[in-house]
């Protein structure tokens, strides 16, 4: 462990900056508009893409549609808006001119401008390797991280394998953004090291522009469509961007963060010749799981899949690689003017390691075939995927947005996923974590009466036709959302939001030994005040209260507040963020999360319970021109309360702290 950390600060003292951070007031744009998603989502991969944009911005005077869609925060009306604004005023002048596009508000225009650029950068159509070396990009990443006081399963020899430290290295760069590659091993917390820590990660990808568009070796992420039949990033769910219907960047992207899953491993190659486009793929991803053998059907099965990555203890350690994830298939696509049709096949199967030849894998694999479209007429977007297993019940869904006037944006998704539907890579819009046994409606409404203010509101619908978790029986419900934003200035803005939702759960066994249904209604209310003191420092601050109604008609509730202060001076080789936040939750159920500033290419969510203090303290140092410090402290206390978390995980104390700290060298 030592030595390979030792070669990691070895690289940094001998080798010879790119890009930049992204900063501080496009971090709280980005909090603010991501904080309410309720789908799952991979923030290290959102950041990683929007560090990309700002290091290659898009020539928005070039740009097409399938570029704009690279700006995950743009709903399809506002890509049109753009698009009609080119053809009716020309080539844009100056980033202010955003503000002139018909809907956007000057907080849309000002995130906007951080991603695109005036002028068009020459790119060479040929990939000259004696050039590799003066257009090279490269950095590397050094990370550790210690929560203290020790956990239970420290301190019994018997338990953790391994000490508390998180550590990873990252290597990361391209040549002439054309070539890019990385690497990345990792330890959590718990694991032993080993020889090159517990996970390891690698990419190569080449992209082209003339036939060959890309080539991916290794881990690699894959979105195809709406991402029903195919979708490994981004995601799909409700959020405080009501009119996003997906957010994901479609085709092959290289995988760059160190999460254990939700990526694909093997190969992949994408092509395109004047309005068609094909991928191919191949994929065998490791999983951790219990192996069991079926007497019956005489052959080995996967239980107890693990997805969280950890393998602290002899048992998970001894399960660690035992099954694989198989995924193989192709896509094409067509594409003239407004209209564009895809179709996808592919084979998805999971089972033990030894059990998964190419032979009983193509017997045995869950085939399925897909179809996908979009068409523009006029400002209308129109769009739907199918999903059709060889074994099993059709899923689709389908949107269709438009604006209503000038003022007001609207949309509409319907969505039918059957009971049984077993497709691990689909990101579809859902309101569940996973897709499958759901049937709904989703419409969304943004109104914008002058350019200051912005109201926002969604209503979900949704049933079930078989049981889930914690409900064991056909099920349904509803959600209500409504989001007020008021910029009072160009430095401060005020938000106003209320979610209500209704759903039915089972009643709890202390209430009823007989299974049955009940009501279960959440109310959540926040108000938010955001202030730019000045160009170097910004101030938020935040209140919010839930109630809970619980399915025996008790009520439980949670509130918090927290103040928030970020100073980022420009030409200073620092800069500081902290937060501190005041909680008291009664109940489980009222629980309360909230997004929290990390550094740089981390991610940190605190979910509250309890009564109790936090807070954290973060900031960066530059050593030098590209050598980079960056640090976080936190400390949670929680005075009515002996000890926290529970099991292995389980602290004797009151209080915890965590310790981070990452060098960062850009060359």
């Amino acid at each position: 462990m030592n030595r390979l950390f030792l070669i990691g600060i070895l690289c940094l003292i001998f080798s010879r900056n790119y890009g930049q951070d992204i900063p501080k007031t496009l971090q709280i744009k980005l909090e603010t508009y991501l904080e309410n998603q309720q789908g799952y989502f991979e923030p290290g991969f959102l950041e990683t893409q929007v560090l990309d944009l700002i290091q290659n911005p898009i020539q928005i005077n070039k740009a097409n549609e399938n570029d704009l869609e690279k700006l995950f925060f743009l709903n399809q009306n506002q890509i049109q808006s753009i698009l009609k604004h080119k053809r009716a005023n020309g080539p844009f002048i100056s980033k202010y001119e955003l503000q002139a596009i018909e809907g956007f508000s000057p907080e849309l225009a000002s995130l906007m401008a951080n991603f695109i650029s005036l002028t068009e950068s020459k790119q060479s159509d040929y990939f000259r390797v004696w050039k590799m070396t003066q257009l090279s990009q490269k950095e590397i990443i050094i990370c550790s991280e210690i929560k203290l006081p020790k956990a239970k399963g420290y301190l019994d020899k018997d338990a953790y394998l391994g000490n508390p430290l998180h550590q990873s290295i990252r290597l990361r760069g391209n040549f002439q953004k054309r070539l890019y590659y990385g690497f990345g091993i990792e330890k959590d917390p718990g694991e032993p090291f080993g020889k090159m820590g517990d996970f390891q990660t690698f990419h190569i990808m080449y992209q082209g522009n003339k036939l060959l568009k890309t080539l991916a070796i290794g881990d690699y992420h894959l979105n195809l469509g709406m991402g029903l039949n195919m979708g490994t990033s981004g995601f799909g769910a409700k959020s405080s961007m009501v009119l996003q219907s997906q957010i994901n960047r479609d085709g092959i992207l290289p995988y760059r963060s160190l999460g254990e899953s939700g990526f694909l491993r093997g190969v992949a190659v994408s092509m395109e010749k004047n309005k068609f486009h094909s991928d191919f793929w191949l994929s065998a991803s490791p999983l951790t799981a219990q192996i069991q053998y079926d007497s019956l059907m005489q052959e080995d099965f996967l239980s107890a899949i693990n997805s969280s990555g950890y393998h602290r203890t002899p048992l998970e350690l001894s399960r660690k690689n035992s099954g694989l994830q198989w995924s193989s298939g192709f896509h094409t696509k067509y594409q003239f003017k407004s209209l564009k049709l895809g179709s996808i096949f592919c084979l998805n199967q999971t089972g033990s390691s030894s059990n998964l030849t190419a032979t009983n894998l193509v017997q045995t694999a869950q085939k399925q075939i897909g179809f996908y479209g979009n068409y523009q007429l006029k400002n209308t977007s129109l769009g739907g995927e199918i999903s059709k297993p060889f074994q099993g019940k059709t899923a689709y869904l389908f949107n269709i947005s438009l604006p209503l006037n000038s003022k007001t944006d609207w949309i509409f998704i319907y969505r039918n996923y059957p009971a049984i539907y077993n497709n691990p890579y689909s990101k579809a819009w859902s309101t569940y974590g996973s897709i499958g046994n759901e049937i709904g409606y989703y419409t969304a409404l943004v109104f914008t009466p002058k350019r200051k203010i912005k109201y926002s509101f969604y209503l979900d619908v949704f049933q079930s036709k078989n049981p889930r978790y914690q409900v064991s029986f056909p099920s349904q419900g509803y959600e209500l959302f409504a989001d007020y934003n008021l910029s009072l200035s160009k430095t401060s803005q005020l938000y106003l939001r209320g979610v209500f939702t209704h759903k039915e759960k089972d009643f709890s066994k202390e209430i009823s030994s007989i299974k049955k249904l009940g009501t279960e209604e959440k109310y959540q209310f926040r108000i938010q005040y955001q202030l730019g003191i000045s160009d170097q420092s910004t101030y938020r601050f935040r209140a919010e209260k839930i109630w809970v109604k619980k399915t025996d008609n008790t009520w439980v509730s949670g509130h918090m507040m927290y103040h928030d202060f970020s100073w980022h001076q420009l030409k200073k080789k620092y800069s500081f963020h902290g937060r501190i936040q005041l909680f008291n939750v009664s109940d489980y159920l009222a629980r309360i999360y909230v997004l929290e500033g990390d550094i740089l290419y981390n991610y940190s969510s605190y979910q509250m319970q309890n009564t109790g203090i936090r807070f954290y303290l973060m900031g960066n140092y530059r050593i030098t021109k590209n050598l980079v410090l960056d640090w976080r402290f936190s400390q949670t206390y929680l005075p009515e309360s002996t000890t926290i978390g529970s099991g292995l995980d389980q602290i004797n104390s009151n209080h915890f702290e965590e310790y981070k700290i990452q060098l960062r060298y850009k060359f």
